[in-house]
């Protein structure tokens, strides 16, 4: 995933908001302005964010899915888990995912969408 793991932060010691700069699939986050001039700034790298999330306001990014992969997925209520395939809308980029003798789901139908799994296709 060439994509930061936050979709915003906000350092909360200064009230600072923060925008994502990426550099050679290096993410970090960067202050607009800072504490006493508008040309300083301050740098946090994405795991500084995650190791001290009490200094830090952020919002998690939307987990990415690969079109025509295969999930395990969980129905509300559900114990077991299910095998379907993700298909992403090409006008409007919403998630479905399809199990075998089910119709279609958005990907808020599910309790928990697992990992992605390699179907192995044996003769």
């Amino acid at each position: 995933m060439n994509k930061s793991k936050f979709k915003s932060a906000k350092y909360l010691p200064f009230n600072l908001t923060l925008i994502p700069k990426s550099f050679f699939n290096n993410h970090f986050w960067e202050s607009i302005g800072g504490i006493n001039d508008a040309s300083e700034f301050i740098r946090f790298q994405e795991s500084t964010i995650e190791q001290h999330p009490e200094l830090f306001e952020v919002e998690k990014a939307e987990r990415e899915f690969e079109e025509g992969a295969y999930y395990k997925v969980r129905f509300q209520g559900r114990l077991n888990y299910e095998v379907a395939l993700c298909r992403i809308n090409e006008t409007n980029g919403l998630f479905t995912f399809t199990i075998p003798d089910y119709k279609p789901q958005y990907k808020e139908a599910f309790q928990e969408i697992g990992d992605k799994i390699e179907l192995k296709n044996e003769l």
